[in-house]
């Protein structure tokens, strides 16, 4: 393996009408469900993407936002993952 975290990345209804998230549920789940308070997905998930549009100074056009629900820099450092040493 090369060293990197594999992730199924979906919006919320693809999840649940779509794969069978039994037979993936080995990889962390990183969930787009935008315009809502919370994700519309009772699944375990440690990345929401909240918005399509947002927008971050120095970056022209819109840019993704997302939630992270665990200190990602830390976990991929921790296992020396993603090239983190």
């Amino acid at each position: 393996a090369a060293g990197y975290i594999p992730v199924v990345y979906s919006y919320a209804s693809f999840l649940y009408y779509h794969l069978d998230m039994s037979a993936l549920s080995q990889y962390p789940v990183w969930v787009a469900n935008v315009d809502v308070d919370k994700p519309d997905y009772d699944g375990t998930y440690f990345l929401w993407q909240y918005s399509w549009t947002g927008s971050i100074s120095g970056i022209n056009g819109d840019v993704d936002m997302d939630y992270s629900y665990i200190d990602f820099a830390a976990y991929t450092k921790k296992f020396g993952l993603n090239n983190q040493k």
